[in-house]
C-alpha cells in the first residue's frame, strides 16, 4: 500500500519502492528531471520513466492521485500599469504583455 499525500518512485523491477517524495516538484529535483511535468504525465501509468538515477514508475495513493489529476492551472489575472507622466492606466493581459 502507497502512502497517503507522497509520490513514490518505483524501482523498474516493480519489486520495492525507490523513495517517496512529498511533492512531484521534490520528486524531481531529487531526481534530477528538468521539470515535474514528465512526472505528472506519467505518475499512475505504465510507463518507465528515465532519470539520472535509475528508469522508474510514478505512483501514489488512489485518493493523492485523484487530487493530482483534478487539479486546474492557476488562471491568468490582467495587470495595471499606471504611468505617472502622462496619468494613463494600461492594462495588460499577463506580465509577458506588459
Amino acid at each position: 500500500m502507497l502512502p497517503k499525500g507522497h509520490i513514490c518512485a518505483i524501482n523498474s523491477n516493480l519489486k520495492s519502492v525507490f523513495n517517496t517524495y512529498s511533492s512531484m516538484y521534490a520528486a524531481a529535483l531529487a531526481l534530477s528531471l528538468p521539470s515535474y511535468r514528465k512526472i505528472r504525465r506519467y505518475i499512475g501509468q505504465n510507463f518507465l520513466v528515465s532519470t539520472d538515477k535509475g528508469f522508474f514508475f510514478f505512483d501514489a495513493s488512489k485518493e493523492t492521485l485523484k487530487n493530482i489529476l483534478n487539479r486546474k492551472p492557476h488562471e491568468a489575472k490582467t495587470i495595471e500599469a499606471y504611468n505617472l507622466i502622462s496619468k494613463q492606466i494600461f492594462t495588460f493581459s499577463s506580465m509577458n504583455k506588459a
